[in-house]
């Protein structure tokens, strides 16, 4: 089995706000309004830094789908 490029790549587990946003096709305003309201959980890397966690993106994206169907 050959190794290709993606599989080497790192699996990114905390996205920065842009990352998150983009991954979610919203605005970064949206989504700060989501951490806000905690329909998105975040966690805060050294003194400022806000990281989302790829699993709390996709809890959310699982509960909307469950919402809408």
């Amino acid at each position: 089995m050959m190794d290709t490029k993606q599989d080497r790549q790192q699996v990114r587990l905390l996205l920065s706000p842009k990352e998150a946003a983009q991954a979610l096709a919203i605005s970064e305003r949206t989504l700060w309004d989501l951490r806000k309201n905690g329909e998105i959980p975040s966690i805060t890397v050294g003194k400022k830094s806000i990281r989302y966690p790829v699993t709390g993106l996709e809890r959310y994206i699982a509960e909307q789908v469950e919402k809408s169907a």
